[in-house]
């Protein structure tokens, strides 16, 4: 755990073996690991860092994504040896069900409002879409081969599929239509996506150690960053002290996912600025002249 003001560690948190996914919840104050080692999910609080629970979910598990729906939150989570999501009910504390969805499901995100769940499954060299209420599969969406990564946009229109390819390695699918929108060269090979609160704009890293901001509406970079050797991951979030709204992407090197929950905080009431106006002084009415009889 690192404190980003002083940028200093102050502390740790032993969550289980091998933990591959995470996720820290903005909204809930809850972080979620997937633990590949022991085939576990484990939660803790993410300000006193203690543990909260460990629920066992399939095996291998990679990635983790928690939405609210339908009055409940839920963490799916994908399980890159089995096969399957297991769908968490994060509140109650048990597996709701465990869903089969394909090959090698590793990358995992949602629509904003939580209704669609999407499932990288690199086996397969596709996205398989779920709903959310139901659990229930949607649709399968081909892609390319090599999938590394997928994000959906903040305005819930497109999911970004980035690819190790040295081509053609970002595509963009309609989520009207599930259908492939478009595909686009951000490098030498993209390894990971992540969108911001900005429909217009995402971050996607490349193989050429390289962080990558793209214009999703004129389907070009606008700045390259050089980073790390072969960051495998990347997240976004926003810094309340900030002079710009604009939110600042972290690269992470090893090439485990990982996810950072974005959803900002309600905004504050205005303070009143200035003290308050003096009141003017009292008038006197002025006289009426008397009605002549």
């Amino acid at each position: 755990v690192a404190d980003l003001t002083t940028m200093r560690q102050i502390g740790e948190v032993t969550v289980g073996s091998q933990p591959d996914g995470l996720l820290i919840s903005a909204r809930a104050g809850q972080g979620y690991v997937a633990n590949s080692g022991d085939n576990s999910l484990a939660l803790f609080d993410a300000v006193t860092r203690g543990m909260t629970a460990t629920l066992q979910v399939g095996d291998r598990p990679r990635g983790v994504v928690v939405v609210g729906v339908g009055g409940t939150v839920k963490a799916f989570v994908t399980n890159e040896g089995a096969g399957t999501v297991s769908v968490v009910d994060v509140e109650a504390r048990r597996v709701l069900e465990t869903v089969q969805v394909g090959s090698r499901p590793t990358d995992v995100d949602a629509t904003p409002d939580g209704t669609r769940v999407f499932v990288l499954d690199a086996g397969a060299d596709s996205v398989v879409v779920l709903d959310a209420q139901a659990h229930r599969p949607l649709a399968t969406i081909r892609a390319r081969s090599n999938l590394t990564g997928l994000a959906a946009s903040a305005d819930g229109r497109f999911l970004y599929v980035t690819a190790n390819e040295p081509n053609q390695n970002l595509a963009r699918i309609d989520l009207a239509t599930n259908q492939l929108a478009g595909e686009f060269d951000v490098g030498q090979g993209a390894l990971a996506v992540v969108a911001g609160r900005e429909p217009g704009r995402i971050f996607v890293t490349t193989a050429d150690n390289t962080l990558v901001y793209w214009d999703t509406a004129a389907n070009r970079a606008t700045t390259t960053l050089p980073v790390g050797r072969r960051p495998g991951s990347v997240a976004v979030g926003v810094m309340p002290a900030a002079p710009s709204p604009s939110p600042s992407p972290g690269v992470v090197q090893p090439s485990p996912p990982a996810r950072v929950d974005t959803t900002p905080a309600p905004a504050a009431e205005p303070k009143p600025t200035g003290a308050p106006p003096k009141p003017g002084p009292t008038l006197a009415p002025s006289p009426q002249p008397s009605p002549t009889p």
